[in-house]
């Protein structure tokens, strides 16, 4: 499904209000891009929670195979959360399924994965629990950086934190969070499980892009004198194009690869394989694995299970 324009307008204006809060601190205000720094980093922390909470409310409203056993693969910037039944294959338990994705990839029979196989399996990981497991840690250490960037890094006045400016900033997001947790859930039990994979997949990109430029602004402050200001400027635009980017929708691989793609595989590949054949199957498996997160399973054995 996907939003209506008034809808997806309203998650537009929250992305802008989202980043117009550290934009006028930094620009009207005077805030430190230490202030600032950290209050991206609680944008982060409130959304993991918010994303959690949304993914109980539409698991519970539409029981999507999905939730149980999800599909999501590392293509076009996308993070990695592979739960069920996959995890069990690369042990060696998963080949009925993969011969059924091999079938239907064939044109046979539709990839289906039954209850049994599910609740037979040990260390299981729901879509939730997947989530979790890769946004919290990567929260910290995201905060780990931000220490050392704001401790030992910009010991200036630049690295400073205005405990006043961090509250009101932290209060404004806040805000604008819960206005936008309204927007997703109105109509939550209609929305696919691809939208909800979207979401988490977006909100690790973004912490991904405010990690990478920690990064870069310690290189940046070890070796210039005037870096803060002129880094961060550059950095607060790149935001907002990195969060409305985020609304665009997912990519699907077509039939043929790329050419850049093409052309880097023939450079250097090991030529043993045909590039276009394999990208055809590996999109095939893709959108049947998709389609197969689109299921809705008995309300009763997602519950047990």
């Amino acid at each position: 499904m996907t939003d209506t324009w008034p809808l997806a307008l309203l998650r537009i204006l929250v992305l802008f209000g989202l980043n117009l809060v550290p934009i006028w601190g930094f620009t009207q205000e005077q805030w430190t891009p230490g202030t600032t720094f950290v209050l991206y980093w609680l944008q982060s922390a409130f959304s993991i929670p918010i994303t959690a909470v949304l993914v109980v409310m539409h698991r519970r409203a539409t029981h999507k195979q999905g939730h149980y056993d999800a599909t999501s693969m590392m293509s076009g910037g996308r993070l990695a959360v592979t739960s069920g039944t996959r995890r069990a294959r690369s042990k060696g338990t998963g080949h009925g399924r993969a011969k059924r994705i091999h079938d239907a990839v064939a044109g046979s029979t539709p990839p289906v994965v039954t209850s049994s196989t599910r609740t037979t399996q040990t260390g299981r990981f729901t879509f939730l629990s997947g989530f979790l497991m890769i946004s919290i840690p990567l929260l910290l250490v995201h905060g780990l950086f931000l220490f050392l960037m704001l401790g030992v890094v910009w010991k200036d006045a630049a690295g400073g934190v205005d405990v006043e400016d961090l509250r009101t900033g932290a209060l404004a997001m806040l805000n604008m969070m819960a206005f936008g947790f309204a927007v997703d859930v109105f109509r939550l039990n209609e929305r696919p499980f691809a939208w909800l994979r979207h979401r988490s997949e977006t909100l690790m990109q973004r912490t991904l892009v405010v990690h990478m430029a920690l990064i870069l602004g310690m290189w940046v402050a070890a070796f210039a004198k005037n870096d803060a200001a002129a880094f961060f400027g550059v950095f607060l635009a790149l935001k907002l194009v990195a969060d409305l980017c985020s609304e665009l929708p997912s990519w699907m691989p077509k039939d043929k690869p790329p050419r850049f793609f093409v052309w880097l595989y023939e450079r250097f590949g090991d030529g043993k394989t045909d590039i276009y054949a394999d990208w055809k199957q590996w999109g095939a498996t893709m959108r049947a694995n998709f389609e197969n997160d689109e299921r809705v399973v008995d309300p009763a054995r997602c519950e047990r299970s």
